[in-house]
């Protein structure tokens, strides 16, 4: 399953693309330590759902534009945007199936209350995090 994976890192990151990675690092399943809780298996540029031109101008990533699509402070989101995973600075790993949801179930009232849980939560931690930028990432789990 692909997911919308967004990491926050401090605004004054130089490398966005590495320290996004090295987040996400700890969360990728080891084949030999099968055993370890893990939550994906490889991951790529995001999907550019949060592009953003002044963000991308402020770090001065418009040369790269696989990056300059898939960054954006956090300040700016859409009001709306909503990913499916969400990295803290500090590497912690918040997912939407950890309210409950689940993708087999399909559009249920548990899955809408899951998707509510969710959503505050995603509102407090930017809000918890408004001055760094988000780095859109595609998990795969």
């Amino acid at each position: 399953m692909h997911t919308r994976t967004v990491v926050l890192l401090p605004h004054d990151t130089p490398d966005l693309w590495d320290a996004g990675s090295a987040l996400l690092r700890p969360h990728r399943l080891v084949e030999d330590d099968v055993d370890r809780p893990w939550r994906l298996d490889y991951w790529t540029a995001g999907g550019e759902s949060i592009a953003d031109e002044e963000s991308a101008a402020a770090f001065g990533v418009g040369g790269d534009e696989e990056l300059a699509r898939n960054v954006c402070f956090v300040s700016r989101l859409r009001p709306n945007f909503m990913p499916g995973a969400l990295v803290t600075p500090d590497g912690r790993w918040y997912d939407l199936i950890d309210h409950g949801w689940r993708f087999i179930d399909g559009d249920t009232p548990a899955n809408r209350v899951a998707e509510a849980r969710w959503n505050a939560q995603v509102r407090e931690l930017f809000m918890a995090h408004a001055s760094c930028v988000a780095v859109e990432f595609d998990t795969h789990s």
